[in-house]
C-alpha cells in the first residue's frame, strides 16, 4: 500500500490549483492579522509543498511522484527484508554449558523462546535488542557471543534473498536524483533546508565534535578490558562481542557495580508505575487502566490518562512492551489520533512500544538500565501527545520517534 499512498500525498502536494490558493494566502498581507498559530499554519503547507515540487513544471513533477512511489517500494521491501532477519535468525543454546553466566530471567527467557518458536533445542537468543545485549553482557561463551554479535549487526547483509545493499544503494541514488530535481546539490541539502541546522557540515561538525572523544573514551575502556583477558590467561585482543562482557567486569571490579544486583530494582510493572508518578509530579496526569477498549494483540493494555486536579480527561495511552513474531524491534511512540480542537475537541491516542522479553508467566519482568532508560525517553513523546492544547492537529506535539539499535 506505501506506493498508493506516496501516489495519493503528491496528487495533493502537485495540484496546482491547491497550491496556488495556499500561496496566495501566503502572500496576503491579510494573513498577518491571523493568529499566531493561523499564520505557522499557511507557512507550514506552503513551505512543504514547495519542498516537495509544487514549482516545478510538469515533467519535473511527474519524475518527482515516480521517485516517490519508488522509494516508498524500497523503504517497505527493507523493513520487510530486516524483519525477516530478525525472525528467521537465532542463537542456538543446546547445552547447559550454552547458557553459562546467564541470569535466570535471561535463561528462562531464551528456554520461553525456543518454546515459542516450537524448536527442538534447550533455548535460543531471539535477533532482537533486548534479547542480544544481555547475552552479550553476560555469556561466558565467547564463542556464541560472536554468533550472536554477527546476526544482529548483519540484518539484512547477508547476501540472500532478505539482502538490502542493493536497496540502499538505489534508495541513495534516488534520493539525490530527486534532490537535484527540486534544486539542491545533496539529499541532506534538501532535507536540512526546514530545520535548524539547515547546512549539512553543520550537522557534521557536531557530529564529529562528539566522535573524536568517543573514541578516545572507547580505547581507553578497551585498555582497561585486555588488562582483565591477559590476567586471566586470555590470549586474544578484545573484539566487537567481547566489549559488553568484559565492561560488565571492569565495572564490577572498578566500581563493585554488577548489574546483576541492580536489575531487581528495574521491574518492569513497578518502571511504569514510576512513570506515571513521574508524570503526575511534573505534569498533573491520572492514569487508570481500562479494559472497554479494543486492543491488537492481548499483550497490550491501556490506560485512561487525565488531568487528575480538573479530572479533564486528556488522552489514552496503550502500551505494547513485549517482543513477538512479526513484531519490529526497537522501541518507539506512536499517535494515532492527535489532539485538536478545531471545530470540537479531539483527545490523543498514543502508544508506546518495545520488544522485552516475556520470559515464564510466574516470575517479575527485569530489564536493564539502557532499557529502562529507552522506556522512560520513549514515554517522553508520548508524553508530548498527552500534553499537547493546541487548535490545529498539524501541531499537535504527537511525533513518532524509533530507537531501532
Amino acid at each position: 500500500m506505501s506506493p498508493k499512498f506516496s501516489e495519493f500525498t503528491d496528487k495533493i502536494n502537485q495540484n496546482k490549483k491547491l497550491f496556488e490558493r495556499i500561496q496566495t494566502l501566503y502572500n496576503s498581507k491579510e494573513s498577518k492579522q491571523l493568529t499566531s498559530e493561523q499564520q505557522r499554519l499557511i507557512w507550514k503547507y506552503y513551505t512543504n509543498f514547495v519542498r516537495e515540487g509544487a514549482k516545478l513544471n510538469e515533467i519535473d513533477k511527474a519524475k518527482v511522484a515516480k521517485i516517490n512511489s519508488e522509494l516508498a517500494t524500497l523503504f517497505t521491501r527493507f523493513s520487510q527484508n530486516l524483519l525477516a532477519e530478525e525472525h528467521n535468525q537465532y542463537v542456538e543454546l543446546n547445552t547447559e554449558a550454552d547458557f553459562e553466566g546467564l541470569p535466570l530471567e535471561v535463561k528462562n527467557a531464551a528456554i520461553a523462546e525456543a518454546k515459542e518458536r516450537s524448536l527442538n533445542i534447550l533455548g535460543c537468543i531471539a535477533n532482537t535488542r533486548s534479547s542480544i545485549e544481555p547475552f552479550l553482557t553476560f555469556s561466558t561463551r565467547k564463542d556464541l557471543r560472536e554468533k550472536a554479535f554477527h546476526i544482529f549487526i548483519k540484518r539484512g547483509d547477508n547476501g540472500n534473498a532478505y539482502d538490502n545493499n542493493e536497496i540502499l544503494i538505489s534508495i541513495l541514488k534516488l534520493r539525490t536524483e530527486k534532490a537535484k530535481i527540486l534544486g539542491f546539490p545533496t539529499f541532506a541539502h534538501w532535507s536540512l533546508s526546514n530545520k535548524m541546522a539547515k547546512d549539512p557540515q553543520k550537522t557534521l561538525d557536531l557530529m564529529m565534535s562528539v566522535w573524536k572523544p568517543a573514541v578516545e573514551k572507547v580505547q581507553q575502556d578497551v585498555v582497561e578490558m585486555q588488562k582483565i583477558v591477559d590476567a586471566e590467561g586470555g590470549k586474544f585482543k578484545i573484539q566487537p562481542w567481547d566489549y559488553r562482557y568484559y565492561a560488565e567486569k571492569v565495572r564490577k571490579a572498578q566500581y563493585d557495580l554488577d548489574q546483576n544486583e541492580v536489575k531487581p530494582y528495574f521491574q518492569l510493572e513497578n518502571l511504569r508505575e514510576g512513570m506515571f508518578w513521574v508524570a503526575g509530579e511534573l505534569f498533573d496526569l491520572d492514569f487508570k487502566q481500562i479494559t472497554n477498549v479494543y486492543v491488537y494483540h492481548q499483550d497490550v493494555c491501556v490506560w485512561e490518562v487525565s488531568n487528575k486536579i480538573t479530572g479533564k480527561l486528556v488522552g489514552l495511552w496503550y502500551f505494547d512492551p513485549y517482543a513477538r513474531a512479526g513484531k519490529r524491534s526497537g522501541a518507539w511512540m506512536n499517535a494515532y489520533r492527535d489532539q485538536q480542537k478545531l471545530d470540537h475537541e479531539v483527545l490523543t491516542i498514543v502508544s508506546n512500544n518495545c520488544n522485552f522479553i516475556k520470559g515464564t508467566a510466574d516470575e517479575p519482568i527485569l530489564i536493564s538500565w539502557d532499557d529502562a532508560s529507552t522506556l522512560f525517553h520513549e514515554f517522553g513523546h508520548a508524553l508530548h501527545g498527552l500534553c499537547s492544547n493546541v487548535t490545529l492537529s498539524r501541531f499537535s506535539r504527537n511525533f513518532c520517534c524509533q530507537r531501532l539499535c
